[in-house]
């Protein structure tokens, strides 16, 4: 068995400078926005899993990300998994 790997649309917009609009990403595990950390902070896309030589590709310099939430007044029954503060 061989492994074969095809970026998905993060992928694609990191490497092509696209925004990417997360909603509602209060809501989602924080395993999964540590991987955004590593996209702003550090300006690499990890390839976790990936057989190749390269583990990470640069982001593009015109990549954006733009993140949504709803205050807590407006959140339905769920809880927000992460607390953050806006500035």
């Amino acid at each position: 068995m061989k492994e074969q790997w095809s970026g998905g649309r993060l992928y694609e917009a990191v490497t092509k400078g696209y925004t990417v609009i997360y909603d509602e990403f209060t809501r989602s595990m924080p395993e999964t926005n540590n991987l955004f950390l590593s996209i702003l902070q550090e300006g690499i896309l990890p390839l976790y899993g990936v057989k190749q030589r390269d583990t990470f590709v640069n982001v593009h310099p015109d990549f954006k990300m733009i993140f949504t939430s709803n205050p807590k007044s407006m959140s339905a029954c769920m809880k927000p998994r992460m607390r953050l503060q806006t500035v």
